[in-house]
């Protein structure tokens, strides 16, 4: 719903508007009933974006002027509530403390611990990959609505035989610590090449393709105009823009948990693979499947929440998937492993079933038509005191720990002796 109250508190910035979200606040909500949503459009009249949704608590923005009618509502009702977020734009002007432009190569210049704009990414893919030549590989995936380049690496061997591993970034174009864990996860496998038993292991044995940020034009609007921007840049000349592109997958579209609505921050799009992102990047990975290269790990990584979750997400009926321990399985080990490091806690479960159903999402896609045995979404910290607006000081820590989880479940492909989908 934010696409329609943004229109707040706009400051012009050269030929660039950019919103400001002074007094917004985060409120988390612990409703007792199904119903209550239903007043939400009518009371607030769609001034409020629900951040985060599960079965027992959702996490709501809304504006100083709205902000008195949803609390009343909730007392009305008796429902619980926390003030998670007083200002959101205080949270926006501590995420950068830095405010380093730092393009320097995929070399020691890079800063790994700040939040990079578009251009910089590009540049460190570049970099990196002529930096590391016979392990790294830059590959241009495609081309967004606005014209940009969607980067991707392989890393590892590149023996002809080898099957594929898919790590994606950056689809929700407001969670920035995904595209920087990108960068870290790839870097650190990197370094332990030839030093580390896992790391060499899974690189000679995989290909590993990473795309740092697949929503690029929705992440340079983050920079220039809307922080808090979620969809693609598409317009189907309605008054709102964009798609989310984590409803725009097939298997599961236009089920629950994604939205008809333009105006929605969960508009499914007009029909499945609408968005040319996302014809570009599926094509270019089931062209790779056609080819004969097989998937065995799939993995979209979000925020915020610090959860684990695996198919079903379309549906909270769906049937249970056949590799279920397995997947179970391989990620509760990651997430102790990940836990291990700095006593981060993430929920594993099923995502419709344990968590919120979400038609059209990318770990429905990664097994059903990526084939890929292990297929998981990942929301990374934190658990809601800074949502999207994680600070800058996070990213290191939230790399190492992931590192730790990635290096065991890789661990867990290298010991399974069936790493393909059961039929």
């Amino acid at each position: 719903m934010k696409s329609v109250f943004i229109l707040c508190l706009v400051i012009a910035t050269g030929l660039a508007a950019k919103v400001h979200y002074d007094n917004f606040q985060v409120l988390r909500i612990f409703p007792t009933e199904e119903r209550w949503k239903q007043d939400l459009e009518r009371v607030l009249g769609g001034e409020f974006d629900i951040w985060r949704e599960t079965k027992e608590r959702i996490d709501i923005m809304v504006g100083p002027k709205v902000v008195k009618k949803l609390t009343d509502m909730l007392k009305r009702r008796n429902i619980d509530y926390d003030v998670m977020v007083e200002d959101i734009q205080s949270l926006i002007d501590q995420e950068r403390p830095s405010a380093k432009i730092n393009i320097g190569g995929g070399g020691s210049d890079f800063d790994y611990n700040v939040y990079h704009t578009y251009g910089e990414i590009m540049t460190w893919v570049t970099d990196f990959a002529s930096a590391n030549k016979g392990l790294v590989t830059e590959v241009e995936v495609g081309e967004s609505t606005e014209g940009r380049i969607i980067k991707a690496l392989r890393i590892g061997s590149q023996s002809s035989n080898n099957p594929g591993i898919y790590f994606q970034g950056g689809i929700h174009a407001r969670e920035w610590i995904s595209p920087a864990t990108m960068i870290n996860l790839a870097r650190k496998l990197v370094e332990e090449y030839g030093s580390d038993d896992t790391a060499t292991k899974i690189l000679d044995a995989y290909d590993l393709y990473i795309i740092p940020t697949m929503n690029v034009d929705g992440y340079v609007y983050t920079h220039t105009n809307d922080r808090m921007w979620r969809k693609n840049r598409k317009n189907y000349g309605t008054a709102c823009t964009g798609v989310d592109m984590n409803r725009n997958y097939p298997t599961g579209f236009g089920g629950k948990g994604a939205s008809s609505n333009p105006c929605s921050e969960t508009y499914h799009g007009p029909k499945n693979i609408s968005e040319v992102e996302m014809e570009a990047v599926t094509t270019f990975f089931l062209d790779l499947v056609a080819d004969g290269q097989d998937f065995h790990l799939f993995i979209d990584f979000h925020a915020y929440g610090q959860l684990w979750l695996f198919p079903w997400g379309y549906s909270r009926t769906a049937p249970i998937v056949n590799d279920y321990n397995d997947l179970s399985n391989g990620a509760n080990a990651a997430a102790a492993a990940l836990k291990s490091v700095h006593g981060t806690e993430y929920f594993v479960g099923n995502s419709a079933r344990d968590m919120y159903p979400a038609g059209g999402a990318s770990e429905d896609w990664g097994y059903d038509k990526l084939k890929a045995k292990y297929s998981y979404i990942i929301e990374l910290r934190d658990e809601g005191r800074h949502g999207f607006l994680l600070p800058e000081k996070f990213i290191e820590p939230t790399g190492d720990e992931t590192y730790a989880g990635m290096k065991n479940l890789f661990q867990t492909l290298l010991d399974d002796p069936n790493p393909i989908q059961k039929s």
